[in-house]
């Protein structure tokens, strides 16, 4: 089946879900070169003279997949180094896609993570994308 991972996943209103992130360090080291000037007491214009700072990074199908294919979920501590090679695989295949055939074992791999790893939104939003006849 063709799937497209770069869809934006969105959430209940139909809005895209995605990142706004800066480091720690980053935010540390542009208070400490006086870019920001930081008052304890102005929160808001704070977060005004951050905005630029910040990069805008959608959560995408792709997203959520490299998430549950690199990561090792609750119960899965013991995963052989055969099935880890597998996921590596798919995500190496998933990498530099957008739309990509997948085959049903692969599609039935990464709803099984998703569905243990995500809640419902994001369960949802995926399983639309990679099985859109389910329910």
């Amino acid at each position: 089946m063709k799937i497209n991972f770069d869809t934006i996943l969105k959430d209940f209103n139909d809005k895209e879900i995605g990142n706004d992130t800066i480091t720690f360090n980053e935010l540390t080291n542009l208070i400490n070169q006086s870019i920001i000037q930081v008052k304890s007491t102005d929160v808001k214009s704070l977060v005004e003279n951050l905005k630029e700072y910040f990069t805008y990074e959608p959560f995408t199908l792709k997203t959520a997949c490299f998430n549950v294919l690199g990561a090792t979920i609750k119960g899965e501590e013991n995963l052989s180094g055969k099935d880890k090679m597998k996921r590596f695989e798919l995500a190496m295949k998933i990498k530099d896609s957008g739309e990509i055939n997948l085959t049903s074992e692969e599609i039935t791999l990464l709803k099984e993570l998703i569905g243990k790893m995500y809640g419902t939104l994001i369960v949802g939003r995926c399983y639309e994308i990679l099985d859109p006849k389910e329910d």
